[in-house]
Formats: structure tokens, C-alpha cells, sequence
């Protein structure tokens, strides 16, 4: 059943725990009302050769600009319903 909600929902967390490596990252973009300008937000969680993290991208332009935090794994949470992930202080929601 967990298949069919994730098909539905692609927003919420896919949660692959059992998983040795694992990337899921979600994609925030603002663009300025007259469009010379654009911010992406980009929170997501890594495991990888044991290493496990979660992060946020920012990237700004033009001129194109990107910065990567991160973030013990720990301070990663989410909600399916009302969608929200947190980091640390951060939290994006729809």
C-alpha cells in the first residue's frame, strides 16, 4: 500500500530507511515577479559509505550563486499531512 500513496504523492518523503545509500532531495523554486531573478531552496537528507546527513542547497541568480549546508541527520523531520520538512530552524512546506 505504501507504493500507491508514494505514486500519489510524490512530495512526501519516500523514507527508504533499509536503504544503505539513499539520496531524496526536494526542489523549492521562487522566481522575482519580473523574472530577472530566481532562488531555489533544495532541504534533502544523504546516506552514503556510512555517512549520514541532511542538507539544504540554496542557489541564487543571476549570476548563479550556490551555497550547500549541512546538517546532522538528526534535525531532519517530516510531515506527510500538512506536508512539512524541517531542518534544524528550517522548514518548507507547500
Amino acid at each position: 500500500m505504501r507504493y500507491v500513496k508514494n505514486i500519489l504523492y510524490p512530495e512526501i518523503y519516500q523514507g527508504r530507511e533499509d536503504a544503505k545509500d539513499y539520496f531524496e532531495g526536494w526542489y523549492f523554486k521562487h522566481v522575482s515577479y519580473n523574472n530577472d531573478s530566481v532562488i531555489c531552496f533544495i532541504p534533502g537528507v544523504s546516506r552514503n559509505n556510512g555517512k549520514k546527513y541532511a542538507f539544504i542547497q540554496i542557489i541564487t541568480g543571476p549570476p548563479l550563486v550556490t551555497h550547500y549546508l549541512i546538517y546532522d541527520y538528526k534535525l531532519f523531520s517530516y510531515k506527510d499531512k500538512p506536508f512539512s520538512i524541517k531542518i534544524g530552524e528550517n522548514c518548507f512546506t507547500k
